[in-house]
């Protein structure tokens, strides 16, 4: 044995003993490595999360402040009498009540560029991100893909655009009401993906006498585990507002 040791320079158990201690060195180093991974891949989410809220936080304030007309709680408005693009599935039905449901509708007026009396019906509102996520559903950029950890328990922010007819049927600054004009039709696109909707679903959108507010609140499951918020009850970002539109029409 001892001519063993000196030809190899290491016994039989001392080799043992080394790759144990070798093994355990590389366990711990690949958990390190792996817990750092799924760190990052979290903060890189919330990262991503807070800047797509913000994104969305603005375009609603935006279209909210160039609005001339903003419909009034209890305003109850049909946008559409087939489709799951603009469905109201708290209601299984196509209409939308304003304070009840997760939705605020507006008249803008025309866009820069555009014919004169080119006015513009926009609303914003909430669907089950499965309703779009299924077979035979949404396409091309409206379609967020499927995501089996997030599609049954989280929502998206649907904005929906339908030009109106000649100007002389829209009193602006009025209080127009549907009858007067055809909201039906329109287009209706993706704004915000992995939405939680509140306990009460209309602080999503709140109209008030002289303001509206908004209560954001996203939530995502990553692919670790990791439940990531922005907006709501201890969560490290806020997507909450009001808002004081110049021309209310309320």
């Amino acid at each position: 044995m001892n001519r063993s040791r000196q030809q190899f320079g290491f016994t039989l158990v001392e080799i043992l003993i080394s790759l144990g201690i070798l093994g355990v060195i590389m366990v711990s180093t690949f958990n390190f490595i792996d817990s750092s991974v799924a760190v990052s891949s979290s903060a890189n989410s919330n990262n991503e999360l807070i800047r797509e809220g913000q994104i969305g936080q603005q375009v609603v304030a935006a279209r909210l402040k160039e609005a001339c007309h903003v419909f009034p709680g209890g305003t109850a408005l049909t946008l559409a009498t087939l489709g799951f693009e603009r469905k109201n599935y708290f209601t299984n039905t196509f209409v939308w009540t304003v304070n009840t449901d997760p939705f605020v509708a507006m008249i803008l007026p025309p866009a820069p560029g555009t014919a004169s009396d080119q006015y513009r019906f926009m609303a914003y509102f909430a669907v089950p991100r499965n309703e779009w996520t299924g077979v035979g559903r949404a396409t091309g950029r409206n379609n967020p893909g499927v995501d089996s950890r997030n599609d049954l328990n989280t929502w998206l922010i649907i904005q929906y655009t339908r030009l109106l007819p000649s100007a002389s049927t829209i009193p602006c600054a009025g209080k127009p009401t549907q009858a007067g004009f055809d909201i039906t039709g329109g287009g209706s696109e993706i704004l915000l993906d992995y939405v939680d909707i509140p306990a009460n679903r209309n602080e999503l959108f709140q109209v008030n006498a002289n303001s509206i507010d908004y209560d954001i609140r996203l939530e995502k499951t990553s692919a670790g585990g990791n439940v990531i918020r922005v907006g709501g009850s201890g969560a490290e970002s806020s997507l909450r507002g009001r808002i004081f539109p110049v021309n209310l029409g309320l």
